[in-house]
């Protein structure tokens, strides 16, 4: 297959996925190679997140090489906490299926929260930053992670929403933690 095809076939998938049918797994390449692949997303949605990140800084000096570790490092780091987690959980089987369909669904999740913060500068007091519809948007961030887990991993919903709950914790761990780092 190629390579633009299986993104666009990934891209649906996960578009499935964020409507909660469970046919969006099956779009996937689940190989090895797919494994890789999808970590392509990365470089789909980087401009959006660079986009958000300089609106978000404004006049403030940021620091792109510092910017661009913490992107990666976010990219990265959950897939490899998984590793032990799945070990422990006795899903090694299903670990590259999850991480395939994972990685797609932030790809989705990044276009979303580049709208979100688009919507946060609008300067309508109702789409500010930490209103309703920030939470509305953890909340759908928690049940489509949570999903997509059920469907890949094979676990139930309360453990996929602790999974969603880590990723969350993880992810705030990149974003706070490490530029206390750099």
């Amino acid at each position: 297959m190629a390579l633009r095809e299986e993104i666009t076939r990934s891209l649906h998938g996960a578009l499935l996925l964020a409507r909660f049918d469970p046919r969006g797994v099956g779009h996937f390449d689940v190989s090895l190679d797919g494994f890789w692949r999808s970590f392509l997303g990365a470089l789909l949605v980087a401009p959006l997140t660079i986009g958000n990140m300089l609106a978000e800084a404004g006049d403030a000096d940021i620091s792109w090489l510092s910017e661009a570790l913490r992107y990666m490092v976010g990219w990265a780091l959950f897939p490899i906490v998984m590793i032990p987690m799945a070990r422990v959980m006795g899903l090694s089987g299903q670990y590259v299926a999850f991480v395939i369909a994972y990685n797609w669904m932030q790809v989705v999740q990044a276009v979303l929260f580049f709208i979100l913060g688009v919507l946060h500068r609008t300067g309508i007091p109702m789409l500010a930053m930490g209103g309703p519809l920030d939470y509305a948007m953890l909340v759908y961030a928690i049940v489509y992670f949570a999903f997509v887990a059920r469907m890949t991993l094979g676990v139930g919903a309360l453990t996929g929403t602790g999974l969603a709950i880590l990723d969350m914790l993880v992810t705030y761990l990149v974003l706070v933690a490490l530029p206390q780092f750099l």
